[in-house]
């Protein structure tokens, strides 16, 4: 299974799309301060697991390519915590997407075992 993480920084660049899909081409992407406008351009075949801050025009996605994945809600950090659970290898397994903000120290991706 191949996987990116990109930290946006609220770039929106449509065209970023193609080379992500077609020549990267990971089963699963995890995007940080992304918007729903780069969202949207986004292929129709990928799935997108988008949480976004209350108070912001940004937050966090999962992206899965050909990969089934299924919402894990996780309320206490609106917008700044995805967690998905996909099948691997015969199991369940959950990845998670946490983006830093003040007062907390979530950040990054973390790979978890068991979902809560």
């Amino acid at each position: 299974m191949k996987i990116m993480t990109w930290n946006l920084g609220k770039r929106i660049d449509l065209t970023q799309w193609k080379y992500l899909t077609d020549v990267i081409a990971p089963d699963i992407m995890f995007f940080q301060e992304c918007s729903e406008r780069f969202l949207s351009g986004a292929p129709s075949n990928l799935q997108v697991l988008f949480k976004k801050v209350p108070t912001l025009s940004s937050g966090v996605a999962i992206v899965a390519n050909n990969v089934p994945m299924t919402d894990v809600p996780f309320p206490d950090f609106p917008g700044r915590v995805a967690i998905a659970k996909i099948p691997y290898k015969n199991k369940e397994m959950c990845l998670a997407l946490g983006q830093k903000s003040s007062g907390h120290d979530l950040e990054g991706v973390k790979v978890v075992q068991d979902c809560i």
